[in-house]
């Protein structure tokens, strides 16, 4: 539920700094879209590596520790403020 949940915020933060749904699109299609928006390249590719991290994160057979899981909601705090001051 963490991962999902996680998700679904980086989800609706993609879509609001593009101003279009970015769920179903591929890295590139999504990057495109953050190019398109005026997000740096670096953070772009900071986003889209998040984003496959939450997703492989979501099915993986190990419990992550909560070092783990903080790690990874301060990824998403610290990113999307990023993004949205690009």
């Amino acid at each position: 539920a963490f991962h999902d949940a996680l998700s679904r915020a980086l989800a609706a933060a993609l879509d609001l700094r593009t101003g279009r749904t970015t769920g179903g699109l591929s890295r590139e299609q999504v990057s495109g879209a953050l190019s398109e928006a005026g997000v740096s390249s670096e953070t772009a590719s900071d986003l889209l590596d998040l984003r496959e991290t939450l997703e492989t994160a979501r099915y993986a057979p190990e419990r992550p520790t909560r070092q783990d899981l903080q790690a990874r909601y301060d990824s998403i705090v610290r990113l999307v403020k990023e993004s949205a001051r690009d």
